[in-house]
């Protein structure tokens, strides 16, 4: 019926429905044998992207040998559904299924790489791109939305010079840009199939490993314990403001050299991409129609995951530079995190917006702590990420788009200070706010 092309969307829809999960995988079979079934699917359903687009750039991408891919890419708001897919696999569409389905067969050739959304984070994004680069990440897929900073040219001049895979994200009001890239990224991208393991985290996260145990990220994911698990979980260790009021241009663990000693319940996930459909922040959504296993770092096991609440710092875990100084963080406060819909401008009324909770009380709570311990050394890291930092430094474009984010970067700390010094909350003495300001000013 594929063939005559005589199944519109309800059509197949309603087979799908009712087809047993072993034909479905025959299908895919089917599909891998005759291309010409990718046409006659899009053809019955001319409004479905993952017949139009998502199965026949797989098999492209396949058919054509993996090729990398254009150095810049683009997705707009006609993907903004993405931000709000079903994670019920009873609502798919037929072809969402067959998607999901032909991309659990292909088999990686790769290791390892980072999929990650950056949204004006391009004073650290060098750093945070060398350091991973000197655990062994091979690959890095990065998706923006609506950068400020001027990071889009640093970014895009990485990608043209092959150091990052770019996606440029540009959504509608009221949609999570976060959201959108992990599902497009997990269902739309054919080459995040060609590695084994996929890195999910943020840009002021750096993932770290027992270097006395592992020599690389490879190591730690090649080790026998996670030869049948879908997801490792790494634990938080957060790093707070260690003191510091403003922002200078030094690397992050020099400026911020002591960790919060208690134990956070957070997590981030590294995961087989083939084996999961959408993530969110902390861990991947798993479909219904086949168990997952998910690990701790330490490789003890469970199929109840998503994980919360067991620590351990002993084999891997995440270094998560949350607040960094206050000139950083009233900066990052004033706009929005990209789970959430997008706050575009930094002005008057969101900065007075943000209450005395998260602006001003989160940080105190953060700045004056004393339980601060000093992590364990790693001077073998702290000269490969050197290294990788030159290197990208170097090349054509980088060093000067890299001071543009510099440059736009404290332009926005002055706007922020600006607008906090007339706002009347940080006015009134005796107040945290106020005390804040008087802090800030003085600093050096």
């Amino acid at each position: 019926m594929l063939s005559s092309g005589l199944l519109d969307r309800g059509g197949t829809d309603s087979v799908g429905r009712l087809m047993p999960f072993d034909e479905y995988k025959l299908l895919v079979a089917e599909l891998e044998a005759r291309p010409e079934l990718e046409d006659a699917l899009a053809k019955a359903n001319p409004q479905d992207r993952w017949a139009t687009e998502a199965l026949p750039s797989l098999g492209r991408w396949l058919r054509k040998g993996r090729p990398r891919g254009p150095a810049i890419r683009t997705i707009g708001a006609e993907f903004d559904y993405l931000d709000g897919v079903d994670r019920n696999e009873m609502a798919w569409s037929f072809s969402m299924i067959l998607n999901a389905l032909r991309r659990r067969a292909v088999k990686p050739t790769k290791q390892a790489c980072i999929l990650a959304t950056a949204r004006n984070e391009g004073i650290y994004f060098i750093e945070w791109l060398a350091h991973h680069r000197a655990l062994g990440f091979e690959s890095f897929f990065i998706y923006t939305n609506d950068n400020t900073d001027e990071s889009d040219q640093l970014l895009e001049t990485l990608s043209r010079e092959g150091a990052i895979n770019l996606v440029h994200n540009r959504s509608g009001p009221n949609i999570r840009p976060q959201y959108k890239a992990y599902t497009h990224a997990l269902q739309f991208l054919p080459e995040i199939l060609d590695y084994a393991w996929t890195a999910v985290i943020d840009l002021d996260e750096f993932i770290r490993i027992n270097t006395s145990k592992f020599s690389s990220i490879i190591d730690y994911l090649n080790w026998s314990v996670f030869s049948k698990t879908d997801s490792i979980s790494l634990s938080w260790k957060l790093v707070g403001p260690n003191k510091q009021m403003r922002w200078r241009d030094a690397p992050l663990n020099q400026r911020f050299p002591n960790i919060n000693s208690e134990p956070n319940d957070h997590l981030k996930s590294i995961f087989k991409a083939n084996r999961f459909l959408a993530s969110q922040c902390h861990f991947p959504y798993a479909p219904g129609y086949e168990s997952r296993v998910y690990s701790y770092s330490n490789g003890a096991q469970t199929v109840e995951g998503p994980l919360y609440k067991q620590h351990d710092y002993n084999y891997a875990w995440i270094d998560h530079f949350q607040l960094k100084s206050f000139e950083e963080h009233v900066v990052r406060r004033s706009r929005n995190t990209g789970d959430h819909a997008l706050v575009a401008d930094i002005n008057d009324m969101n900065v007075d917006h943000i209450s005395s909770a998260s602006l001003v009380d989160l940080y105190l709570s953060d700045y004056d702590r004393e339980d601060l311990v000093a992590p364990t050394s790693d001077d073998a890291l702290d000269q490969k990420r050197r290294v990788e930092i030159e290197k990208l430094i170097a090349l054509p474009g980088v060093s000067s788009a890299l001071e543009r984010c510099k440059s736009a970067f404290q332009a926005e700390v002055d706007q922020v200070k600006s607008i906090l010094a007339r706002n009347p909350r940080f006015q009134i003495p005796g107040t945290p706010e106020n005390r804040l300001m008087a802090v800030l000013r003085s600093a050096p």
